[in-house]
């Protein structure tokens, strides 16, 4: 059976290069991530609470997590600053920089109060 007869083509897919900066960690509270997990389908079986900050230390990949009932910014910096208050006083540990996406809940100036109090440099 020749291959021209196949019934089964092989097809090459190109795969682009995605450009990505790179980042070097330096050691531990070098670079926190911290995202919000949705929770939505839940809050009935969960006192409503609709979301959870997650916060990973990318050196350590030690993660710290805090319920939340919504997004708002205010909510969500005073989940950050229990878990920034909770390592202050048990590590003094704070992080270096803190990556983060473009959501309103992380950039409104309550969040940015509380970044400057703890003298992060942004990512």
């Amino acid at each position: 059976m020749s291959s021209s007869s196949s019934k089964h083509a092989t097809e090459k897919i190109q795969l682009k290069e995605l450009s990505t900066q790179a980042y070097y960690i330096k050691g531990l509270d070098d670079l926190w991530q911290s995202d919000l997990a949705e929770m939505g389908n839940y809050a009935k079986d969960n006192r409503q609470y609709k979301y959870i900050l997650v916060v990973i230390d990318c050196f350590s990949k030690f993660l710290w997590t805090r319920p939340i009932k919504n997004k708002s910014g205010q909510e969500v910096t005073q989940a950050f600053e229990d878990i920034l208050l909770h390592l202050l006083h048990t590590n003094k540990r704070v992080p270096t920089n803190l990556q983060t996406d473009q959501g309103t809940e992380y950039y409104n100036r309550t969040f940015n109060n509380l970044m400057k109090k703890i003298q992060y440099q942004p990512l």
